[in-house]
């Protein structure tokens, strides 16, 4: 019975290897697990890990594209293509962790729990008067602390969503590529056929499987750039809406620079220390009853 020296060579790994392509996919291959790297003297075991983890969606896929372009030159327009989507998915689901919990949820629990507590307090000690004012100017704070909490809550929302969207777009290339992978291998054991006609449909073969890959990675990079688009009119618009409520406040002669603004007290009485409960007020002695009168009895 004939052997196939190729097959008998990838499956038991004995005997010299003929086919160069096939080599270098057996020790070079990108599909292939990369060697671990060594541990670090100082970290063990968490190094590796952290390495691993540190490493985006999308340069793990470039490399495995730069790989396929080694072998074929079919594949270097859809490495130049994928290049330009190329992002740091880590890097962005952090800063939309950070705009969201980091930021916008530190605005939330704890102010809730302080601004009535603060009110509570002003109402001891302070005329009735002053107490409401500061009582309003409170809550206008508040209101804005919550406004800047869901601004802060949104611009970490729209991080998220577009980072979402970059993993969506390697992970998609990331299945084609080993697709891809395993079709181009086959076309090049074609294409270095001894028989002529198989070497010829190598031949087609590894350049249908270039176009193939350019189209889905430019149909993938369409689609991307389609949600960007959309992200950016989304934020556009809330950037006019940030212009346009730069011109809400009073201007020219109606405008008010409350940096040197006074307050003339010259026709107020002198401040007095509001009585404790169940104590009279001050002055009380020279009250005199009016009406109605006590001593006349119905």
């Amino acid at each position: 019975m004939s052997r196939d020296p190729y097959l008998d060579a990838i499956n038991k790994g004995r005997g010299p290897t003929r086919d160069p392509y096939l080599d270098a996919v057996n020790r070079r291959s990108p599909l292939r697990p990369a060697r671990p790297p060594s541990p670090s003297p100082t970290l063990g075991r968490v190094a590796p890990m952290a390495a691993r983890s540190a490493e985006s969606l999308s340069a793990r896929v470039l490399s495995a594209l730069r790989g396929l372009a080694r072998l074929s030159p079919y594949m270097i327009p859809v490495v130049a293509v994928a290049t330009m989507a190329a992002a740091d998915e880590p890097a962005m689901a952090a800063a939309a962790a950070t705009w969201k919990f980091g930021m916008a949820s530190r605005l939330d629990d704890g102010v809730k729990n302080v601004m009535p507590r603060i009110v509570a307090a002003s109402k001891s000690g302070w005329i009735a008067e002053d107490q409401e004012a500061f009582a309003r100017a409170q809550g206008i704070f508040h209101r804005e602390i919550g406004a800047l909490r869901n601004t802060f809550s949104e611009v970490g929302g729209v991080i998220d969503e577009v980072a979402a969207g970059f993993r969506s777009f390697w992970l998609e290339l990331g299945g084609t590529v080993l697709t891809a992978g395993s079709l181009l291998v086959a076309a090049l054991r074609m294409k270095f056929s001894p028989v002529p006609t198989v070497s010829a449909a190598g031949m087609i073969m590894e350049r249908l499987v270039g176009s193939m890959m350019l189209s889905a990675t430019a149909i993938f990079a369409g689609m991307l750039g389609n949600m960007l688009k959309e992200g950016m009119q989304v934020l556009g618009s809330l950037v006019k809406k940030q212009h346009q409520f730069g011109f809400v406040f009073p201007g020219g002669g109606a405008a008010i620079d409350f940096s040197h603004a006074t307050i003339d007290t010259r026709d107020l009485p002198s401040f007095q220390e509001p009585p404790a409960p169940g104590q009279l007020p001050v002055g009380h002695q020279d009250f005199e009853w009016i009406a109605p009168d006590v001593k006349t009895t119905t």
